[in-house]
């Protein structure tokens, strides 16, 4: 099941994440009450408390997925110049 195709992700505050960590980590909840208590699936509470516990609470804040495809301009139909086009393969080469 999951969200529906083309859904936004959801994005939790710093505080939130750190709320949840701290409850597994120090009031020692488990991850299956901390799942139906906050109602957010078991891999997003487990791998915030794993970047927790290897970066420690900077790590919380810097959690962003993808930053977009950064090859993206080769498959749009906008023109490139051909210097930006050259660049962009040659990034994709490395």
């Amino acid at each position: 099941m999951g969200r529906p195709k083309g859904g936004k992700n959801k994005q939790y505050s710093f505080e939130y994440k750190l709320l949840i960590v701290n409850e597994y980590v120090n009031d020692h909840e488990s991850y299956s009450t901390l799942v139906s208590k906050y109602r957010i699936v078991f891999s997003v509470i487990h791998r915030w408390v794993r970047i927790y516990l290897d970066k420690g609470e900077e790590g919380l804040k810097g959690i962003h997925q993808r930053k977009g495809n950064p090859y993206a301009a080769l498959h749009t139909s906008r023109k490139l110049s051909e210097i930006e086009r050259l660049r962009l393969e040659l990034m994709k080469k490395d």
